[in-house]
């Protein structure tokens, strides 16, 4: 079964049984540390996911998505600055990414869910 597959219907403890396995033969694949940190927050164990996120992100540093993910696990933590740190990176080095801009100002706005004020101050939000 492909490891998207996996994610998909939800087998979490299968996709983290692959990964390490992946893991054992490269342990230097930032991309298997960021995804089997997936797995770990579909399972809630935040963080057990941000252990691999931080590995990820130690191997390449400029993985966005490591960035990204780790700043939703540590909102489940309510680590907010982390999370509005981690946000904040993700949506430098990916200026594409609206989410992270737009998790950047809900999470600064110390929101404790979305809101039209964080819609309307979006525009204006640049990465620095």
């Amino acid at each position: 079964m492909p490891t998207t597959s996996i994610y998909k219907e939800k087998h979490y403890a299968e996709a983290i049984i692959y990964l390490t396995k992946a893991l054992a033969f490269d342990p230097h694949y930032a991309r298997a540390y960021n995804n089997r940190g997936l797995a770990y927050y579909g399972l809630k164990d935040y963080g057990q996911a941000i252990a691999d996120y931080d590995r990820a992100l130690a191997l390449d540093p400029k993985l966005a998505r490591a960035y990204n993910n780790r700043g939703y696990a540590s909102l489940w933590l309510k680590d907010a600055q982390q999370a509005a740190a981690d946000f904040q990176q993700a949506a430098t080095l990916d200026q594409g990414n609206l989410n992270a801009a737009w998790m950047t100002v809900w999470v600064e706005l110390g929101k404790e869910q979305p809101s039209t004020e964080v819609i309307t101050q979006l525009p204006s939000f640049r990465p620095k």
